[in-house]
Formats: structure tokens, C-alpha cells, sequence
């Protein structure tokens, strides 16, 4: 009998491994350049954006939809929320009949390029309008609002309109936070100096509010002078961009451990950040002053110090 079970328990696995189908999970890697465009146009003006989409997956089919990008706080984050038939700006593709989320087959290592045509609306209101085209795969959810253009199922990319009847853009910035985490501070005459842990990551922050109507690009740089030595060194920030009535932290992400310039066990420097904005290049300052002390050493070697100490009077 017990021959019989193990005959038939080794058929049924001989039958399972060549018989039973197997199932592959279909794999596809899309990616869409350029990542994001920068508009400013009058009411009633029409534009042209090439765009690219490549897969690097198995082939699959996808629809480019439309969504709204809409700033929810001061610190930048969006939700997203689809495209309206009543909206005063709409899109199409260009130099075709079928709407912009027909679905369409891209093969794999295939490129494809087109063109999403816009119009504007004659009566518009004069602002920013922030969109986002998101080539999404036919078998994907809906989206997901967030703070990322990274939707289920797709990628996007973002488009930023700034809506101006006479051309001109209402940008102004300022520094909110140039600061460093610190275990304290203190002022010396009109300076006040953060005292930072050395044996600790330094982490800089560098908070710049939009607080114009329009959105605004900025870039700089931040140098870093020791008042110790004649050691300088210049960090330069890439041009990054700030919607309208938000702010951002342009440092954020920048450095994966300690800064490079704030080595050492003791130091004294000066921080300086410079920067340019908006179309006319108008300039925003700060500075910092920052010690670096090894204080958690210093606490261990008292401690020692102590110890010994107390040791030494129990001797005694």
C-alpha cells in the first residue's frame, strides 16, 4: 500500500513540473524626457511641447492622461486631480485626430516621439497653471494624488504655465532658514553663532520662499570660509525651480553624510549663501556663523577624568 502512495505521490510531481503552465509577470520600464517645461504665455496663445517616451521593458500599451497639479501648503506639495472638459487651457496631440489618452503600443527598446499641443483660453486670469502628462500603462490603477509626478503604473512629466496678459512676471523671494542643527547658540555682538556637535553629520538647511505670484528659478552658490585657517571651499546649487507661494529646501537631499567642508575636530566658519532669481537675476544674501566642537569626547573624557579621579581618592 505504501509503495502505491508513493508511486502516485511521484507521478503527481513529474505531471505538476512538465504539465502545470508556468506564469511570467510582465516587466516594462518607461521613462519620459524632458522631465518638466517652463511656459509663459498670454491669454490666447497656443504651444507646441515635443516629448519623448522610451521602454526599456517588455512592450506594453499606454495612454498619455492629463492631470492637474495643485499646491496644497507653503512647503510645496501638490495633489493631482484630472483634467476637466470645462478646463480654460486644453490639450491635444499635435497633427492628429485622436485625443491624448488614445492608447498606443510601445515595443520594447522603442522610442517614441510626439508633440502635445496646447491652447489657452482668450479670458484666462493672469497666474500660474501647473499640469501633469502622465504616460500611463492600460493595465494601471488610477492615480494616486501626492506629492510625487511618480503616478501607479507610469511616469510624468510637469508642466509649469505662467499666464501674463503683458509678458511681465511678479517674482520675488527671500531666505526663510539658513541654518545648521546645533546643540545651541550663542551672540556675540550683532552675530549669533550655532555651536554643532563635530563627531555628528552637519545638516544644512537652506529654506527660499516664493512669495511672488508666478513661479521662479533660482540658483547660486554657498562658500564656506574657516576663521582658522585660510581654507575656503564653494558649493555650487544647481538651478532649481519654486512655484508660486512655496518654499523649498534647496540643500534637501544634497549630501548623503557630512558636508564636505566641515571636517575636523574643532572649527570656526563663516557660511555665506548667494543667490540669483527670477528673469532680471535679482540677488538674495545670508550668512551664518557656525563652531564645531567635540563635545560628545569632551563628555567621555570627563567622565574618565572623574572616574579616575574617584579612584584615586578611594585609594587614598
Amino acid at each position: 500500500m505504501s509503495k502505491k502512495i508513493g508511486t502516485l505521490v511521484l507521478f503527481l510531481l513529474i505531471f505538476l513540473y512538465f504539465f502545470t503552465p508556468k506564469i511570467y509577470a510582465s516587466q516594462y520600464s518607461l521613462s519620459i524626457t524632458p522631465d518638466s517645461y517652463w511656459i509663459v504665455a498670454k491669454p490666447g496663445a497656443e504651444f507646441n511641447l515635443p516629448y519623448t517616451i522610451s521602454n526599456s521593458g517588455d512592450p506594453v500599451v499606454i495612454g498619455i492622461k492629463t492631470y492637474i497639479a495643485k499646491i496644497t501648503d507653503s512647503e510645496g506639495n501638490v495633489s493631482l486631480s484630472p483634467l476637466s472638459d470645462s478646463s480654460q487651457i486644453t490639450f491635444g496631440l499635435q497633427n492628429s485626430s485622436e485625443p491624448l489618452d488614445s492608447a498606443f503600443l510601445i515595443k520594447t527598446a522603442e522610442a517614441v516621439e510626439f508633440e502635445i499641443s496646447g491652447k489657452i483660453n482668450p479670458e484666462i486670469e493672469q497666474g500660474d497653471y501647473y499640469f501633469v502628462f502622465v504616460a500611463e500603462s492600460a493595465k494601471s490603477e488610477s492615480f494616486e494624488q501626492g506629492t510625487s509626478i511618480n503616478i501607479l503604473g507610469g511616469v510624468g512629466s510637469i508642466l509649469y504655465l505662467s499666464v501674463t496678459n503683458e509678458g511681465n512676471l511678479e517674482e520675488n523671494t527671500k531666505i526663510v532658514n539658513f541654518d545648521t542643527n546645533s546643540l545651541g547658540r550663542i551672540k556675540i555682538g550683532d552675530k549669533i553663532i550655532k555651536i554643532a556637535d563635530s563627531s555628528k553629520p552637519v545638516d544644512p538647511i537652506l529654506t527660499i520662499a516664493n512669495i511672488g505670484a508666478n513661479l521662479v528659478e533660482i540658483s547660486g552658490k554657498i562658500s564656506i570660509t574657516s576663521r582658522l585657517s585660510s581654507n575656503k571651499s564653494i558649493i555650487e546649487i544647481p538651478k532649481q525651480k519654486i512655484p508660486a507661494e512655496s518654499q523649498k529646501n534647496l540643500l534637501k537631499n544634497m549630501f548623503d553624510e557630512k558636508i564636505p567642508f566641515l571636517y575636523g575636530i574643532f572649527g570656526f566658519y563663516e557660511i555665506k549663501a548667494n543667490f540669483l532669481f527670477g528673469q532680471s537675476g535679482s540677488p538674495i544674501n545670508e550668512t551664518t556663523y557656525l563652531i564645531l566642537f567635540p563635545v560628545k569626547w569632551s563628555l567621555i573624557t570627563t567622565g574618565i577624568i572623574f572616574l579616575f579621579f574617584g579612584f584615586w581618592k578611594l585609594k587614598k
